[in-house]
């Protein structure tokens, strides 16, 4: 059996920025540490159509304002640094970013959409006065495949399945295996998930100054939505601040965490609990995310985190296993499908909706209502459910990225 422990250190991560250009960044920045201080000539990044998409117009922590893959590419050519994975430009300073600018005003950076591949892959090559150097990125934000100088191979990953940090989960979904799971953990692995909790908490603040929301959220209902809406508001504008993602997105981390954390809070339950409530939201949203796929053409926050915290949330309402599963599946009946048009300001509209519609599945499933028996892709095994939701996504929705890509780049 895996534990928590295992979970949070592969899937729950700080994250500065969005994920996408901040694995750009890391790819970048891998291969800027063969050449150096060297002067750069050119950085020319190919990646994946979700990748492309998803960085085209988010906004970069650390620049002013600045947003796309392209900026991320160029500010990590001088001051990122691959130790810190995805908080990669935490360090980014105005000398840092002048020399960026400088290097994108002389068209010096490119960034390609390989149209035909999905899923996470990055290819980040340097070229310098005398030499050469690329990253490769493939399955999951920080897994370096292959860094190259020269030609001469510095580091490589010969295991292509196992590639990247990310968790493996069991073919077939059991909810009683991720319960027993979550009774076993400790006192690091509580103090963890708070670490994340107090992490999104602190970007939800900021979002809501920043906005000049500042008074008081009575019902619970309403901070769900506005402290997630904040959070990912904050988040996709560029705060520099980090936040704690779940399976590979900062959105996802923040429905994951702070619907579940702002119930526990409201109702008065003791630490161990809502930690554990937590975990098991990250749980479901990563079993849902690794059938779905890391980026899908579908919205992570709403198909995958949402029901991850309809779970959390109706464990903390001491739910049995068969209402937990039923605020699952009710909350997967009425998100399934929105799609995701690449990250930006607007996601956290979405973010927002998905806590919302998190916590009403829970209060729904407390009363035994909701979706209990097959309905549309919905089954009454969660498993072919899931199966179905998968052959919808292959079969319904491989045109879905390339049309969005095509309709944004329209505006360039």
């Amino acid at each position: 059996m895996y534990s928590v422990k295992e979970y949070l250190e592969k899937e729950v991560k700080p994250a500065f920025g969005c994920t996408e250009p901040g694995a750009v960044a890391l790819a970048v920045a891998r291969a800027r540490k063969e050449v150096g201080g060297e002067n750069i000539k050119k950085v020319i990044v190919d990646v994946s159509k979700n990748v492309y998409k998803n960085g085209m117009y988010v906004k970069v922590p650390g620049t002013k304002g600045m947003q796309g893959n392209k900026v991320a590419a160029a500010v990590a050519a001088f001051c990122g640094d691959p130790e810190k994975k995805l908080e990669v430009l935490s360090d980014s300073s105005d000398e840092c970013l002048d020399k960026a600018r400088l290097l994108l005003d002389r068209d010096a950076v490119e960034v390609n959409c390989i149209k035909d591949l999905s899923g996470i892959y990055i290819d980040a090559k340097i070229y310098t006065d005398k030499n050469f150097s690329q990253c490769v990125i493939k399955n999951s934000h920080t897994g370096i495949y292959i860094v190259k100088k020269n030609e001469k191979i510095i580091f490589f990953n010969k295991d292509n399945v196992k590639i990247g940090d990310d968790f493996k989960f069991s073919p077939s979904f059991k909810l009683d295996h991720f319960i027993k799971t979550i009774d076993n953990m400790d006192s690091m692995d509580v103090e963890e998930v708070f670490r994340g909790i107090n992490m999104n908490y602190k970007v939800a603040e900021y979002g809501l100054k920043s906005i000049g929301f500042n008074e008081i959220i009575n019902q619970v209902n309403y901070k769900i939505k506005y402290f997630c809406m904040a959070a990912s508001g904050a988040r996709m504008s560029g705060a520099n601040l980090p936040v704690m993602s779940s399976g590979g997105s900062g959105n996802q981390g923040i429905v994951s965490i702070l619907p579940v954390a702002i119930v526990g809070e409201e109702l008065r339950i003791e630490k161990t609990k809502i930690a554990k409530a937590v975990a098991l939201s990250h749980f479901i949203s990563g079993y849902i995310k690794s059938k779905l796929g890391k980026i899908a053409p579908v919205c992570g926050c709403v198909n995958a985190a949402s029901p991850g915290a309809a779970a959390g949330i109706t464990y903390l309402f001491n739910g049995s296993q068969e209402q937990i599963m039923l605020a699952v599946k009710t909350v997967l009946s009425d998100t399934l499908g929105m799609f995701c048009d690449g990250a930006k300001e607007s996601c956290a509209l979405k973010a927002g909706i998905a806590a919302q519609e998190a916590y009403d599945a829970s209060l729904l499933a407390m009363r035994n209502i909701g979706i209990k028996d097959c309905q549309g892709f919905l089954d009454n095994d969660f498993n072919k459910t899931m199966e179905n939701i998968v052959e919808i996504g292959k079969n319904g929705l491989t045109k879905l990225d390339e049309a969005i890509i095509k309709v944004l780049e329209k505006r360039d």
